[in-house]
């Protein structure tokens, strides 16, 4: 029986990604991303307030639900208080990249560490 990444990855080989395999290889991302990289939740409140300003974002991939500056899944990101960042090797403080949450001084704080320009405040 093949893993769901190994599907994946003969389907691509065989030149093309049939919708239903992609949600299952979708759903595992999701289910790894919750697993692995979340560390801390917030309370629903919060999490709601978050995804409602998501929901209404010019950077949201509505098809995915993901970011397209971060690359989040929106579902799990809007929900965590803290998370390992895969991409940076580092735990942050989970924070839209933009400051849309109101966490312009946190976002800038990984934007400074990684060398790019400051969000006005």
């Amino acid at each position: 029986m093949l893993t769901v990444f190994a599907r994946q990855q003969a389907i691509q080989e065989e030149g093309g990604v049939s919708l239903t395999d992609m949600t299952i290889f979708e759903q595992a991302l999701r289910i790894a991303a919750k697993t692995i990289l979340v560390n801390e939740t917030v309370e629903a409140v919060e999490a709601q307030r978050r995804y409602q300003i998501c929901g209404q974002c010019r950077f949201r991939d509505e098809a995915k639900d993901m970011c397209r500056v971060c690359g989040c899944f929106l579902d799990i990101k809007t929900g965590a208080k803290t998370n390992w960042n895969a991409l940076k090797l580092r735990n942050e403080i989970t924070h839209c990249p933009v400051g849309f949450w109101g966490d312009v001084d946190t976002a800038n704080t990984y934007r400074q560490m990684d060398g790019k320009e400051l969000l006005n405040t």
